[in-house]
């Protein structure tokens, strides 16, 4: 199992997390759910991803 990469599935639920800790834990990458149906979008989504990407994690890149 060592030979496969760790990557964590996050939503708002979660909130805003550490992910220097998330990535110090061992973990290399990160999803994060954008959507609910066709009317919830994840305000924390991008705000997550930055902070992830500047953690060293790969993560989506939010552009536009």
């Amino acid at each position: 199992m060592g030979d496969i990469p760790i990557c964590i599935d996050i939503s708002h639920h979660q909130g805003f997390p550490d992910f220097r800790e998330v990535r110090d834990a061992g973990v290399l990458g990160m999803i994060h759910k954008a959507t609910e149906g066709t009317s919830f979008v994840d305000q924390n989504r991008a705000e997550n991803c930055s902070s992830a990407i500047g953690a060293g994690l790969c993560a989506p890149r939010i552009t536009g």
